[in-house]
């Protein structure tokens, strides 16, 4: 349908519907029916016109079936670009080229070589899109087989020549129309996965391309940081242009002038806790010019990472609990070292704060060894003071902190192996390693919550972050699942048994929409391989939209490595919980079995293979919320007095070691979690059931919900030596 074709004459449509009326009596009665007509007819043309604009905008996002670009199968079905993505305008362009010659090639080839002018063509919103040049249509018709370099400068020209102005940054911010947020949510993820195939993946250098930026970003207007004008030569002009591209597409980098760029590296400044000394800058750092290493930030950030290590974030006040983490890292014997990332604005720089750690770590002997990484001069602080707090830390931590491979361990975070086993052994503890070394991440689960849910329009807008069907055509853009993927009734028939992982925490978050699906409290990343996915993850938890749909970090861990078209790793088990092990015997009209009960407010991961605990979450005291006992009896004194007596035996409770008797791994849809007062409500129970221990193993098979590991006598004096050393005064 074309717009033109409802652009009728009004005149002589109502002059011909009068012959379908009544004659009537006289000729201002003729002239007052006209006009009536003439009326209703512009309401109703503007009507159609009012759903024909909606039918065009809403079919930008309708999902069609089509051949995977990749296998030539028929598969999932994909989306289709939106108006504004330069995916849009190229295949335009394709589909220009492709009905005037067809498979006339030689035409095409000779006409494009002889008519050297501009050619124009018409698109149905009257905007006018042409072929600048030979090389232009050469480029559009031979997509494939051209050169990347080649291609990327025309995905990047196509984003500047559709909106000059455009900055990753205003996805940042919630408008509350779901058009406009959805749009730039889009074009958002677009402009990242374009970065990604560009110069990440095929290791192109911005400034090595002719980019048309007509509209510098302010800081790089003619200035360098001593306020004298730049030089106007070409290579000025490619390092502004290249500089602006990145300022655009990571907001959150610093926007230094262009004379820091020449002086200073964007690399952290690294203190030394354990010889009190700042690191010098390394080696392959030096390789590169401040210049060179500034205006392609990532990929030579990526290139100069090194070694393993944990990566940590804090503030001032969790210094008690890392106390506590040294602790328990010393009794496991740890060698890796350890990074706690700052922005600077914090007391984790202040001499007081350094020297406190540093006699700690001298007076108790201590064997680990402790940086801390201060990244200030690589943030925008607009994003240091007004978006990076809070849970936004963690992303700062993994994303900057200088190993390649990196666990990521929130403070209250307790490992039960040594982390080594994470990175060395194949047939380590917990199972993983081949899927880690495969993938780049592994990561676990949360508790699943059955009765919590998060919102129908974040899938919605969750379908704008799919790659289009355009976008899969001309980069090559592919997610593992997406909001179109058949239903998978039988899980096993997914060959790979990661991915039926990957699957079951997509399928519980945008189908069954579950809010709470992983945890962040420990994450291994290999960085070499997940760097740039990481950033993805960073900049959908910025996005003013969907940060309102999940609480907090953790769900963006594993979306940011979907829809950025990266496979992970998540451990197989539900979250589960470690704690004192209550016994019951139900004897149920159906059947009798075993109640193994647990409550604690430690969410834990184990595993059932080698019987133990891989690690938990939530400290290891009774209860970890500071001044939670008298916060309690004041919520509610009846319910609390009646169970404790009053506030100092509650706290007793709440200040001892947790005693740790078994873990238990519930079946949430039979057995699901209950959440109790204790703790500031930060208690739950966890229960399996076990038929009785006089029936056979098989019966016992058959009867059995959830998982219940019991802990041989060492095991759970090594557990509970644990326990007791992170709730020692320190």
């Amino acid at each position: 349908m074309d717009v033109c074709m409802v652009c009728f004459s009004l005149d002589e449509v109502s002059l011909s519907l009068l012959h379908l009326i009544d004659k009537p009596s006289n000729a201002s009665s003729t002239i007052r029916m006209k006009r009536v007509v003439k009326y209703r007819l512009r309401k109703l043309v503007v009507i159609a016109l009012s759903w024909y604009i909606i039918y065009r905008l809403v079919s930008r996002v309708f999902l069609h079936q089509d051949d995977d670009v990749n296998s030539g199968q028929k598969v999932v079905s994909l989306r289709d670009s939106l108006e504004f993505s330069p995916f849009t305008l190229i295949k335009k362009k394709q589909d220009y080229l492709k009905s005037k010659y067809g498979n006339d090639i030689d035409r095409l080839n000779r006409e494009t070589f002889m008519d050297k002018s501009t050619n124009f063509i018409k698109f149905y919103n009257n905007k006018d899109y042409y072929f600048e040049n030979v090389g232009e249509k050469l480029l559009i018709n031979y997509w494939n087989e051209s050169n990347i370099e080649e291609k990327c400068e025309y995905l990047f020209n196509s984003i500047y020549k559709i909106a000059p102005n455009w900055d990753n940054h205003k996805s940042t911010t919630f408008y509350g129309h779901d058009a406009i947020d959805n749009e730039l949510l889009s074009l958002m993820v677009e402009n990242l996965r374009i970065y990604d195939y560009c110069v990440m993946k095929n290791n192109v250098k911005p400034k090595n391309l002719q980019l048309e930026v007509n509209v510098l970003h302010d800081k790089l207007v003619g200035i360098d940081s001593d306020g004298n004008g730049v030089g106007s030569d070409k290579d000025d002009d490619s390092i502004k242009k290249a500089f602006d591209l990145q300022l655009r597409m990571f907001p959150f980098l610093n926007n230094a002038t262009l004379g820091d760029l020449r002086t200073n590296y964007f690399y952290p400044s690294i203190f030394n806790v354990n010889e009190n000394k700042t690191m010098e800058l390394p080696r392959e750092l030096l390789d590169f010019s401040p210049l060179e290493y500034n205006i392609n930030f990532f990929a030579n950030y990526k290139s100069i990472l090194k070694d393993k290590g944990i990566s940590m974030t804090m503030r001032s006040e969790d210094l008690m609990m890392f106390k506590k983490m040294i602790n328990v890292l010393d009794f496991q014997n740890n060698t890796l070292p350890i990074q706690i990332i700052t922005k600077g604005n914090n007391e984790l720089t202040k001499e007081n704060f350094i020297n406190e750690l540093q006699s700690f770590l001298q007076n108790n002997n201590s064997t680990q060894t402790v940086f801390i990484v201060n990244v200030e001069t690589l943030l925008n602080k607009h994003y240091v003071e007004n978006m990076l707090n809070f849970f936004y830390n963690k992303w700062v931590s993994i994303i900057f902190s200088t190993f390649k491979e990196t666990i990521f361990l929130d403070v209250d975070s307790i490992p039960f192996v040594n982390l080594d086993e994470f990175y060395f052994q194949e047939n380590n503890i917990n199972n993983d390693y081949k899927n880690y070394k495969d993938t780049g991440m592994l990561m676990y689960k949360d508790r699943m919550l059955i009765n919590e849910f998060t919102f129908g329009y974040c899938m919605d807008a969750l379908k704008f972050v799919e790659p289009s069907l355009q976008e899969s055509q001309l980069i090559n853009s592919n997610i593992l699942f997406n909001s179109t993927s058949p239903k998978i009734d039988d899980i096993t028939s997914i060959e790979n048994t990661n991915d039926r992982e990957i699957y079951n925490i997509y399928n519980n978050f945008l189908t069954k929409i579950f809010a709470i699906i992983s945890i962040s409290g420990l994450v291994v990343i290999n960085k070499d391989k997940k760097l740039f996915s990481l950033i993805f993850s960073l900049m959908m938890n910025l996005n003013g939209k969907l940060q309102r749909c999940v609480y907090g970090d953790k769900e963006f861990f594993w979306l940011g490595q979907l829809f950025a078209g990266e496979r992970f790793t998540v451990n197989t088990h539900d979250g589960s919980i470690i704690g004192p092990l209550m016994v019951s015997i139900i004897d149920d009209p159906e059947r009798k079995y075993e109640l193994y009960q647990i409550c604690s407010t430690q969410m834990a991961h184990g595993d059932l293979r080698s019987k133990n605990v891989i690690w938990t979450n939530g400290g290891l005291k009774t209860c970890k919320i500071e001044n939670s006992a008298e916060n309690d009896f004041n919520s509610d004194r009846e319910y609390f007095q009646n169970r404790y007596n009053d506030v100092e035996t509650l706290n007793n409770v709440y200040q001892s070691p947790l005693s740790i008797d078994a873990l238990v791994i519930p079946e949430t849809e039979i057995e699901p979690w209950l959440q109790l007062k204790e703790c500031s409500k930060y208690v739950y129970c966890a229960s399996a059931r076990v038929p009785p221990t006089s029936e056979s193993s098989d019966d016992k098979e058959d009867g059995k919900v959830g998982d219940i590991i019991k802990f041989d006598d060492i095991t759970k004096n090594y557990y509970n030596d644990i326990a007791k050393l992170w709730a020692k005064e320190v």
